[in-house]
């Protein structure tokens, strides 16, 4: 699955694009693949919630990530359950859902994940959703070092100021601020190569 940059706030598109990978993780069980490949390196910025959304069924944990502010207070969590995706702060707010929603047979399966140096933003927050899961390797380069959230300010004539104002955390609370290193680095052309070689000695 290669993943590239998208950056929108139309819902409905963004539920499309949620529910087209989960009907990808769905085919992996059908057709017995043997893992799951996610590449991240041209996953540059944007929006991360349609993709995680759609991966949410690999990863089996209530918590993916949080967002601390500068002073390193934990300010909101993002969270998932029964295929609806939600962040929690001080209010509870649906960020994305899927149409229909079981735990794949893939998600017992090994899943790689690249990075590089251009997997930024929204691409190492997809990262940090999926680190450190027991069926989960990185492979690749470390990313680019910027793994940010935002607040986005709507004005009068329709155009929009997005703030970066706080970093992400992981589900082990540890805080990310710059770049994030892979499991088994390697030069990002090899990547592929090292993951399939991983999933072919399972």
């Amino acid at each position: 699955m290669k993943l590239k940059s998208y950056n929108s706030t139309d819902a409905a598109n963004s539920h499309r694009i949620s529910d087209s990978l989960y009907n990808c993780l769905l085919y992996f069980d059908r057709v017995q693949v043997k893992g799951t490949i996610i590449d991240l390196r041209e996953m540059e910025g944007g929006t991360y919630i349609p993709f995680v959304t759609g991966l949410a069924p690999l990863i089996d944990a209530e918590q993916l990530i949080g967002f601390a502010d500068r002073n390193g207070k934990k300010s909101r969590t993002v969270r998932y359950k029964n295929g609806i995706y939600y962040q929690q702060g001080r209010k509870k707010s649906r960020l994305g859902y899927l149409s229909r929603y079981e735990r794949p047979g893939v998600a017992d399966l090994p899943i790689a994940v690249l990075t590089g140096q251009y997997t930024a933003s929204s691409g190492e927050m997809i990262l940090l959703s999926l680190k450190g899961l027991s069926q989960v390797r990185t492979f690749g380069a470390a990313t680019y070092g910027v793994p940010t959230g935002k607040t986005n300010f709507f004005l009068s004539d329709s155009s929009m100021i997005s703030l970066t104002n706080t970093v992400c955390c992981d589900r082990q609370k540890r805080i990310h601020s710059g770049p994030i290193q892979p499991d088994s680095s390697c030069a990002e052309n090899e990547a592929m190569q090292s993951a399939k070689a991983w999933i072919d000695g399972h």
